[in-house]
C-alpha cells in the first residue's frame, strides 16, 4: 500500500550547501539516526549515488537498495527504493533558494506494506524530524 504526503521546511542556508547535505547519503546514521542506523555506498558518480540503508521501525530491522538522482542545476534530488523493504517507494526534494535562503519542497510516495495508514504517521514525522534536523546542521554553519 502506497502513502502519499508532502512537506515544505525553510533553511537560511544557500542551495548548494543545503543539496549538499542531502547528497552525503553515508552521513545519515551520523544526523538522522532515526531514519538510518546504516548506510553503504555501493556506486557514487555526480549525477547519482546507489546505496543500501538499514533502519529500524517499530522493532523491526528493515533494509533496502535505494538510488539517488542528483539534478543540481534543476535542484533535485529522487531517490527510488530499488529492492528490498519499501520497494516502489519514491521521494522527491526540490530545493528552491531566494535570497540566501533555501525551501525544501519534500513529495514521498512510500510503499509501506502491512504498515499502510499506521505506517504514514510514521514516514510523514520521520521525514519531518529529518528535515528539521538538516536545518538546525545547516544554520549552525
Amino acid at each position: 500500500m502506497a502513502v502519499d504526503f508532502d512537506l515544505l521546511e525553510t533553511v537560511n542556508a544557500p542551495k548548494e550547501q543545503v543539496m549538499a547535505h542531502f547528497v552525503k547519503v553515508e552521513d545519515m546514521p551520523k544526523f538522522h539516526p532515526k531514519m538510518a542506523r546504516k548506510v553503504e555506498v555501493l556506486e557514487k558518480s555526480d549525477s547519482a549515488i546507489k546505496y543500501t540503508l538499514e533502519t529500524k521501525v517499530m522493532l523491526k530491522k528493515m533494509e533496502s537498495v535505494n538510488n539517488m538522482s542528483i539534478d543540481r542545476a534543476g535542484g533535485t534530488l529522487v531517490t527510488e527504493t530499488l529492492e528490498g523493504d519499501g520497494k516502489g517507494s519514491r521521494i522527491t526534494m526540490a530545493f528552491t533558494e531566494k535570497d540566501g535562503r533555501t525551501d525544501i519542497s519534500l513529495k514521498a510516495s512510500m510503499e509501506l506494506g502491512v504498515l499502510g495508514s499506521i505506517g504514514k504517521g510514521m514516514a510523514t514525522s520521520m521525514w519531518k524530524e529529518a528535515m528539521e534536523q538538516a536545518k538546525t546542521v545547516l544554520e549552525k554553519k
